[in-house]
């Protein structure tokens, strides 16, 4: 038997505002919020091979990089590798975390990135 999911509209958290609070849910650091920028230790599990492992969170347009292993993506993507979650159940955790509306797509339509775990 398939479980078919609602689609959820995955655009809807590529904002800086999503990408401050994984920030400060997973690292607990409030004074992210007064930066435009936010660095880490890669946590994708860079190999001390690869120099610089530093996981670089721009807030101004909420998206983070490695400069080591070159993984990027937004909130939801980093918040669905923390969580060792697949990214569909990933959004409905944050919306809960957050006391939020889950954002799903009107049926047979899908807006911004088509991820599908």
């Amino acid at each position: 038997m398939v479980t078919v999911r609602p689609l959820i509209d995955f655009k809807k958290f590529d904002t800086p505002d999503w990408m401050r609070w994984v920030v400060a849910q997973h690292w607990g650091d409030a004074k992210a919020f007064g930066r435009k920028q936010y660095r880490r230790e890669c946590v994708h599990g860079c190999p001390p091979s690869r120099g610089n492992r530093i996981l670089a969170i721009d807030f101004r347009v909420g998206k983070f990089m490695c400069h080591g292993c070159g993984c990027a993506g937004n909130a939801l993507t980093l918040w669905a590798f923390l969580m060792q979650l697949p990214v569909w159940y990933a959004a409905v955790d944050m919306c809960r975390k957050r006391q939020l509306p889950i954002p799903f797509s009107e049926p047979g339509v899908i807006r911004g990135d088509s991820l599908r775990s």
